[in-house]
């Protein structure tokens, strides 16, 4: 990083105050509820608008707890076991190149899915994965795996592009690390702890008979999710809470290349 020129272009630093929500007048939308195939994925949370908020000590946390008996969503969902928050900008910013950074304390506990990723903004015109998806970070059953994927056009799900990155001498939910990504035209790498990890290009679309869907604008998401085919595992029936911790994101131009821009 001491060779390249970085400026800041966006963040999210979550300093308010305790008990703060993610601002959704200026950045944030949230998806609410669950799906009948728990979004795509057989999840067992129902997300909020209220299980996301700052600690008063410059963090967001996103918070996991059981549904309790009785629960509204519980009618509808009655499979369900977790209220959370999955959140986005996709109604605010999007964001095309550069550096994305994240400084996150994982959740502990079996059953626990956090990430941290990217859709295109063409998503909702285009299908997934022909919209393309960028895993910035994401951690499963495995809790010393590290997720840096692409999904698109003929290379998703388990086909993806990039895949696990193993760290057993990390334990993600002990502290705070940093994960990022370095993202230009035909290229994408990412970096835990600004140890570079895993890179992808062009080339690799190319090589699946497929073509590199990530020079266009994206999007971001944050979210916890609870189970589903990501923790085939599933979840510890004594877990009843769990906290994706993030102290901040942050957007960087590279030697110039990288724009955010403001959508609404």
């Amino acid at each position: 990083m001491s060779q390249k020129n970085l400026v800041l272009l966006w963040a999210q630093e979550f300093n308010e105050k305790t008990g703060t929500l993610p601002d959704t007048n200026n950045v944030w939308t949230y998806d609410i509820g669950s799906k009948f195939d728990g979004w795509g994925n057989q999840e067992l949370e129902y997300y909020t608008d209220h299980s996301a908020a700052t600690d008063g000590q410059g963090n967001l946390v996103i918070n996991a707890t059981r549904i309790p008996d009785g629960h509204e969503a519980l009618g509808e969902f009655p499979h369900l076991e977790f209220l959370s928050t999955r959140m986005h900008t996709k109604n605010h910013y999007a964001f095309k190149y550069g550096r994305i950074e994240a400084r996150i304390k994982m959740p502990a506990g079996q059953g626990t899915w956090p990430a941290l990723w990217m859709l295109g903004t063409s998503f909702g015109d285009k299908e997934w994965p022909h919209c393309g998806e960028i895993d910035i970070v994401e951690v499963g059953d495995d809790k010393h795996l590290l997720h840096c994927t692409l999904h698109g056009p003929d290379y998703f799900g388990d086909n993806g592009l990039a895949g696990p990155t193993s760290r057993p001498e990390s334990d993600f939910s002990a502290d705070f690390n940093t994960y990022a990504i370095e993202w230009l035209p035909g290229k994408i790498d990412w970096y835990f702890n600004d140890e570079l990890v895993a890179s992808k290009t062009e080339a690799d679309a190319i090589a699946r008979q497929s073509h590199w869907v990530f020079d266009e604008e994206f999007f971001l998401i944050a979210n916890l999710a609870m189970g589903g085919t990501f923790v085939p595992g599933g979840i510890d029936p004594k877990l009843d809470s769990a906290t994706f911790t993030i102290d901040y994101i942050r957007h960087y131009a590279i030697n110039g290349v990288g724009n955010v821009r403001r959508v609404s």
